[in-house]
């Protein structure tokens, strides 16, 4: 069994079991309430504020840690949120999808960060949607949501005129930019690549040729399920979710049926990669044993005449020649320029 649904084992569902990397910060609630009027933030909140909450302000909490089950568990409770819905919460190796109830839309997907050179990591993020409410669920303290809330704080952003449904469109969309930031690194890392095995071919680029191989497997299992999710919301009519913001989602799916057509590009461009490196190494070997034998061919007549005269004959009379010696010298050297000549004028060499 994979090590990552080992702790599940024999569990019943619904049963709260963080699975995930093991982490030692304190998990932070952040609660962010407003209006068209006023906006109120307050970085440190407990489960007890969340409680009888306003219902003429849409409220956004977040969450940064999902090693503290009771705590994700207790903001369910609070929102009445599924059992099964805080199990998948929990498990950071679930598959986005999307999902519909009477109160609450629930969203799940990978949020990407950039380690360096290209390559990335994944956080799980699970989002709600319900009538005047968001939650969010992250993994790790830093997020991609800092530019949110900058335009949460200004009165003219249109977000705060709008419902709790745009503000998910608003996460949803800062996220899958990530995706489409990503492919454009991708991209330009991939045509360096291509241009390096063309010129300087050399073993060590086969490792990043298979290392963008495994990316691009772990970037498809990420997206297309992704996109059943958005066109889920598409498809499906909820009161959650107006008519006004199905078309900003319809631009939500567009971006990551964009994301998807460049990972199945760049997949296709990466096995011909590995097709010219394979190419271009088996060409240099061919080069360098081309070379080696014209080297040998050269030097196959030279060694057939230091072995003619090696031999402990009393009766050669060259041997006795005083200037034998160089006469052999030079027929030695004449041969091999008519022979490098040769190779030349059939451009061999």
């Amino acid at each position: 069994m994979d090590k990552k649904n080992a702790s599940k084992m024999g569990l019943p569902p619904g049963t709260q079991v963080y699975i995930g990397k093991e982490y030692t910060h304190t998990p932070k609630i952040e609660l962010i309430s407003y209006n068209k009027d006023h906006c109120e933030s307050n970085e440190n909140t407990k489960l007890e504020d969340i409680k009888n909450l306003p219902p003429e302000y849409v409220h956004w909490i977040n969450l940064d840690g999902l090693h503290h089950v009771d705590m994700v568990a207790g903001i369910c409770k609070e929102f009445k949120i599924h059992p099964l819905m805080t199990e998948d919460i929990l498990n950071t190796y679930q598959r986005p999808k999307s999902v519909y109830d009477n109160e609450y839309i629930f969203f799940s997907l990978k949020m990407l960060k950039e380690v360096k050179n290209g390559l990335f990591e994944s956080e799980q993020v699970s989002i709600f949607l319900g009538k005047n409410w968001v939650l969010s669920f992250q993994e790790e303290k830093e997020d991609i949501f800092d530019p949110i809330r900058g335009r949460l704080q200004n009165q003219t952003s249109p977000i705060r005129s709008r419902g709790a449904d745009y503000l998910v469109f608003t996460l949803l969309d800062i996220i899958i930019d990530g995706y489409l930031d990503l492919m454009d690194q991708l991209e330009e890392k991939s045509k360096k690549l291509e241009h390096k095995l063309i010129t300087t071919p050399h073993e060590r680029y086969y490792e990043q040729i298979r290392q963008n191989k495994y990316q691009l497997i772990a970037l498809k299992k990420m997206v297309h399920p992704l996109r059943e999710a958005v066109n889920k919301l598409l498809r499906t009519e909820n009161a959650l979710i107006n008519q006004f913001v199905h078309k900003y989602i319809q631009d939500l799916s567009d971006h990551v049926s964009n994301v998807a057509d460049s990972i199945e590009s760049l997949r296709e461009i990466n096995d011909s990669h590995r097709e010219i490196h394979f190419t271009s190494i088996n060409h240099r070997m061919n080069r360098v044993m081309e070379v080696l034998t014209l080297v040998s061919t050269i030097f196959i007549p030279l060694t057939f005449i230091t072995g003619l005269y090696g031999m402990n004959f009393d009766y050669m009379p060259e041997l006795k020649h005083p200037n034998g010696y160089f006469y052999v010298l030079g027929a030695m050297g004449l041969i091999s320029i008519g022979m490098f000549m040769f190779f030349r004028r059939k451009r061999m060499l």
